[in-house]
């Protein structure tokens, strides 16, 4: 039974190895198309509206902007920058951009 178990997880690690490179190469693809700096994605089937974490750091001048042009609000933490990029529609994608 142990080999069993073990070529199941070898098969599992597979399946994931295969569906995380392709959901790379579909955020990659998307991400040309949009355009900006950082894209945003929201996956599920309702809008949410809250910060994103970008494991980043602003230098002092710089500032996140939306697909409209206006600055995000943004805040310094410990892991990074929160930035509020607005409401993210059901099913949606949003380019922001770093200037």
């Amino acid at each position: 039974m142990g080999e069993v178990y073990a070529e199941s997880l070898r098969q599992y690690e597979r399946v994931k190895e295969i569906a995380e490179d392709i959901r790379s190469r579909a955020l990659a693809c998307l991400a040309r198309v949009a355009g900006g700096q950082l894209l945003l994605a929201n996956p599920t089937a309702f809008a949410r509206h809250e910060p994103v974490l970008w494991q980043g750091r602003l230098e002092s001048e710089q500032v996140f902007q939306g697909p409209d042009g206006q600055t995000l609000p943004m805040q310094p933490v410990e892991l990074g920058t929160l930035i509020d990029p607005g409401p993210l529609g059901p099913l949606s994608l949003q380019s922001i951009t770093l200037s």
